[in-house]
């Protein structure tokens, strides 16, 4: 008798463990559903991105507005604000949003080129022209991040307006070796030449 209770519980605790394992099992099942995150809201600044490479810039507009909201701290967020900005001629909103980009992050090429297309005198508002200021600031954009081409092909189209060889020859390398003179667009450049 004095073996027979422990015997007895013995059995009863794997009676219940028995009983009980599958509802466990179904428990750290549910547990492990709820803990991994679900299905996210798309993502603000992705959409945004998507609507202004589209030339949806009334859309990019308002979802970037939204997305600098949503982190006001981000330099990159708001350099694209601005560009979308610029190029639906709010250049009050663009200049302010590039030059908070450039608060936030001193070294943010594109933010640089949003600001000297800004001054630019093709393109700029009366008050906004400066030649200065635009080479200055696609001098920085392409010394923040030699791989602009965008900037360097900027650059090259000032030494040609300022008759600059020395310039010129420096932002057509800095084109060659930014990677953008991509094959298409090389072969594309060659069919505009036999057609002129």
């Amino acid at each position: 008798p004095v073996l027979r209770a422990p015997l007895r519980l013995a059995a009863r605790a794997s009676l219940l463990l028995l009983i009980a394992a599958p509802l466990l099992a179904a428990q750290s099942a549910q547990s492990a559903r709820s803990a991994q995150p679900g299905p996210t809201a798309p993502d603000l600044f992705a959409l945004a991105k998507e609507a202004f490479l589209s030339n949806d810039l009334a859309s990019a507009t308002s979802l970037l507005d939204a997305a600098v909201r949503a982190r006001p701290q981000d330099a990159e967020r708001r350099a694209w604000l601005a560009d979308a900005a610029r190029r639906t001629t709010d250049a009050t909103t663009a200049l302010r949003e590039a030059r908070e980009a450039l608060r936030l992050d001193p070294c943010h090429s594109f933010a640089h080129e949003v600001v000297a297309s800004l001054y630019n005198p093709q393109f700029a508002h009366m008050e906004l022209q400066s030649d200065d200021s635009t080479v200055t600031h696609l001098e920085q954009a392409v010394r923040c991040d030699a791989r602009n081409g965008s900037a360097w092909m900027s650059l090259w189209v000032q030494s040609l307006r300022h008759e600059d060889g020395a310039a010129e020859r420096r932002a057509l390398e800095g084109l060659r070796t930014s990677g953008i003179l991509t094959p298409s667009w090389l072969a594309h450049g060659r069919w505009v030449l036999r057609t002129l």
